[in-house]
Formats: C-alpha cells, structure tokens, sequence
C-alpha cells in the first residue's frame, strides 16, 4: 500500500438516514444532534439527476429564506451570504456541481434559523483518492461509503498513525476527522462523486496526531486556503506538510518540495515529531475562519477588524484600513463623528457633542458659520436660515458686511412662516420691526410673495393713533419713500441672501385712510416724527393731503 495517500475533506455533518438511501440522500439524524449545529432540523438528500434537495418541517410561519453561502459557518446576512430563496414553500432545489453550503431563516417562528446542511463534489481520480470524513455522519462503515458513490470504488483502507500502517477490510468504521483511502479504477477518469450532510460542532473534530505520518484533513472547520508553510507554522511540533495529487497519485511535500497551496477541505499529511492536536489551535488572526469568528484575514482589513468580526463603522472597534478614524458606537461623541471621522470643525458634519452649532465645511468667517464652528454673524436671517434650517424665531447677530466697518446689529429673525429666513419680519403677529424699537403694525396683516412683503393698513402704533405719512392719495408721489429709504434696508426677504428692497408701491384705497387731524408719521434715521419734522422735510410738500398710505409693498427685482 502505498503511504503517500492522502485526504480529501467533506465538510459537512454526513447523516443517514435509512429512509432516504433509496434517494441517494443524507438526511437528518436523531442520536447525535448534539454534534451538529444548533437550528431547526434541515433535511438535504440527492433526489438524482445531478441535483440536491433541502426540506424541512413546517415552523408555523408563512414564509421562508433560503441562504447560502461558501462559508459552512455563516449567518444569514452576512457578507459571504447570499439569498437563494425565498417563499411558502418548505423546500429548495439546486445541481450538485457547487460547494454550498445552506441555511434556512424562518421570519416570526419560535425558533427563527435552522441548522446548517452542506453539499460538496469530489473527483474520483483512477488511482487512490483519500476521503477525508470531518464531519458527523451516521455513513461510518467503508460497506455504507461504497454503496453512496456510484461509481461504485473497488477498495478501502485507513491509516493507522500509531502503528503507521494501513488498515483494510470491507468492515472498517470511521469518524470526524479520520480518513478513508478509496481506490478507483472504473470509467469514467475522474468520476463524480458529491457528500451532502450537516455542518458539524467544533469539538467534532478532534484528531491526536501522533509522532510520524497522520493523515488528516485540512483544517475542516476554517475556510480558505492555506499556505503549507502558513499551516506548518502553526502545528506544534510539525516537521512536514504533504499535499496528495490524485490525478498524478503524488505526493508534494514542504519543506522538501517548496511551498503549495493547500484548497480548504483538501487531505493532508502532517508530519509531527511529538504528540499533539489537529486542528491546531483556532487563534483569531491566524488566517483562518473558526467558529465563533466571522471573518479571519490574518489581521485588520478593509473587511475584517482586528478582532475577527466583519468591518462596520459603530461596532466600536477602530479599523483605520476600512478608514475609520475613530469608533465610538455610530453615535456623535465629543471627538468622534457617528460616522467614524475624526471630529474636526470644518469637515461639513454637525457634531454637537463636540460642541458644534454648525458646520459648514470650511474654515471661512461672516459666512454664517465661524471658523470655529459657532453661528457667524450671517448677512441675513435668509442665509442664517439655509445653513442651520433647524433654528427657531427669534433674536440673532447679523452683519451685512461681513469684515467691514458696519457694526452688527441684532434682528429678528422669523423661521417659521413659509419656509422661514424672513429679517425683521414677524408673520406671526403681523408686525415689521424697525430700529430702537420702533415697529409697524400691520393692521389688515403681513404677508408675503415669491419676491415681496405687503403690510396692510399700516400704523406706528397698536392702534389706528399714527398713521404713517404720504402726501398724494393717489400714491404717485415720492412722500412714502422713507419706507424705502429708511425701513427698507433693515429688513430682509426669505429669497434673498441679503437685506434691502428695490421697489415700494403704496396709496390710499379711497373711502379709507383718511389723515387724522394732520397727525401723520414718518421713520427717518431710527426716529419716528412727525410729518411736519425737519427730519422728514426731504419727503414733505407744502400741505398735507387728507389721506394715509391703505397700504405698502416692498419688493425686490
């Protein structure tokens, strides 16, 4: 017999069961379900024609999700998983051609996911090819093994590491991770031979290897592949790694041979000089997917954290290959954005745990936003209102030229009638707000268009007691125009990043507003005066017509 023969993994709990042999199939098993995963029961049998059949019991719900993935220890969702199917039906069909592996998600059940069945297909080369068997099974006997393959192998022999030979006889037993040599030698070259079962427990397999020749399989429970000097590094007491061919029926061997790489699930002789244990210890970090870990890429990735779980900004692990800066949680701290930037005024990202009132990407004042991320003195409440939409009515710093030599004032600024940004309007009590106090009271209400403000049945006062002043009736004249000139240029447009109107219409509506005893008003320089005022002489006639403005409108072009 020769000795360089190696294993050829099936990573999937095989189970038996007496019903479905008939189908070819593997279905589930009942004294030994501690050994495979936890779940509701999943059967997987071969119906014939190349195809592979999951089927389960009702779990009381109407829907149901088929995942796959090449991962045998994988959760629906997760980035190595896909959605196969999906609907009432309690079954899935697939072609066998494919490592697979399959889980089944009932949404609402008692209990929501099944365990985990596999399928894998083999190539049965003439010659010997080496059956790896590292998952639970109820097919434990060569008798059993030769009846599932079709091709019907003509020979069975296990290596004994203690006493380092073969073992043969039409009544070996085998188990999780132990091997099984089977010599092919019918047509066609190679045959196709595909395991299907349930993915087992960890501790299932369990291997002693022994000083000399050990024939196991390759890491079963991780996936990927694997480097032999990656996997001789991490045997204890490892001497050599032998990789069998089954098409040359050779054997590669490192060191001696220089390095192969080893597919996962592929058989392997491991060479040790003492006792030790197969798998090698599972270490997050060693390159390899184990149990309990959801990805291992030998260190941080742009996938994978240090610690062996996927990459994700708020799983408060740091992965600066992913490009997080920091990782508090997806949530603001005082310096970490939710997003895992570092926290910085100036990045476009409003932080107030980090004691931001704004952010507007960049390190500019007399923009609205500071260069320290404070509100700025904006030029209106138009502008103040775009940068933060958020902010209430109410009194705010403006500077409406920025770094000149105007000093700031404080306006009023209202935010919330139509869409808000209105300076020195108040909607809500129908009012325009003038300087040292002073104010209009629009009587007949405030409002608004696209590009103007109209105060209807304007007084100085809460009352009808002063009017404001115009000499024509008919407004044709420029009386009015300290509405222009003076009230104008401190108020503001929602449409309009800065204060000031272009226009003014205003007259009386005859039958009303009729002069009261000559008692009209004017607004110069902050000042609310007579009509008669020298202050207001440059808008006055030499008499006073018997009426007041019904109403005015400020609009901007």
């Amino acid at each position: 017999m020769n000795r360089n023969i190696v294993t050829l993994v099936l990573l999937s709990c095989i189970a038996c069961d007496s019903n479905a042999a008939g189908e070819g199939g593997i279905a589930g098993i009942e004294d030994q379900e501690q050994r495979i995963l936890d779940g509701f029961d999943l059967s997987i049998v071969k119906p014939g024609n190349g195809t592979v059949r999951v089927s389960w019991e009702s779990q009381g719900v109407g829907q149901y999700e088929v995942w796959a993935s090449h991962n045998p220890y994988f959760a629906p969702g997760d980035p190595n998983s896909t959605l196969v199917g999906s609907g009432p039906q309690r079954q899935y069909s697939t072609l066998t051609n494919t490592e697979q592996y399959y889980r089944v998600r009932a949404p609402g059940a008692v209990v929501e996911l099944s365990t985990t069945v596999g399928q894998l297909p083999y190539s049965l080369y003439s010659g010997y090819t080496k059956l790896g068997w590292c998952l639970v099974s109820e097919i434990d006997t060569w008798r059993e093994l030769k009846v599932d393959i079709a091709s019907m192998p003509s020979y069975g022999a296990m290596w004994d590491a203690l006493t380092q030979t073969w073992l043969v006889g039409a009544s070996l037993t085998f188990d999780v991770g132990e091997v099984l040599s089977v010599l092919h030698r019918h047509a066609p070259n190679p045959a196709t031979y595909t395991a299907v079962g349930y993915v087992p427990t960890e501790s299932d397999v369990q291997v002693d290897l022994l000083p000399g020749d050990n024939l196991v399989t390759s890491l079963p429970l991780r996936a990927g592949s694997i480097l032999a000097s990656d996997l001789l590094d991490i045997v204890e007491s490892g001497e050599r790694i032998g990789g069998w061919n089954p098409a040359t029926q050779t054997t590669h061997w490192y060191p001696d041979d220089g390095d192969f790489v080893l597919p996962a699930c592929s058989p392997v002789h491991v060479q040790v000089s003492a006792p030790s244990a197969w798998p090698p210890p599972q270490m997050c970090g060693d390159g390899f997917t184990s149990p309990g870990e959801a990805c291992d890429d030998d260190g941080e990735s742009s996938a994978c954290d240090g610690d062996c779980t996927f990459a994700e900004c708020g799983d408060a692990v740091v992965n600066e290959t992913a490009g997080e800066d920091c990782d508090e949680g997806a949530v603001d701290t005082a310096t970490c954005n939710e997003d895992c930037t570092a926290a910085q005024c100036g990045d476009g990202y409003l932080n107030a745990a980090a004691g931001e009132q704004c952010d507007d990407g960049n390190s500019t004042d007399y923009d609205g936003c500071s260069s320290e991320c404070g509100y700025d003195l904006s030029l209106s409440c138009s502008a103040l209102h775009a940068l933060s939409p958020a902010l209430p009515s109410g009194n705010y710093i403006l500077d409406t030229d920025g770094a000149g030599a105007a000093p700031p004032f404080t306006a009023y600024c209202d935010m919330d009638h139509d869409g808000g940004g209105w300076t020195n309007l108040d909607f809500a009590n129908d009012q325009v707000l003038l300087d040292n106090g002073h104010r209009v009271y629009c009587h007949g209400g405030l409002t608004s268009t696209a590009n103007a403000i109209t105060c209807d049945n304007p007084f100085f006062s809460s009352t009808t007691a002063m009017p404001l002043f115009h000499f024509a009736c008919a407004g044709t004249d420029d009386s009015a125009d300290y509405i222009l000139d003076h009230m104008a240029p401190g108020l503001g447009h929602r449409n309009s990043v800065s204060l000031g109107f272009s226009q003014l219409q205003q007259r009386n509506v005859p039958g009303e507003g009729f002069s009261v005893l000559n008692l009209e008003y004017c607004y110069v320089e902050g000042q609310v005066v007579l009509w008669s005022d020298p202050l207001c002489d440059e808008y006055n006639r030499p008499t006073n017509a018997s009426c007041i403005p019904n109403f005015f409108t400020l609009r901007f072009l």
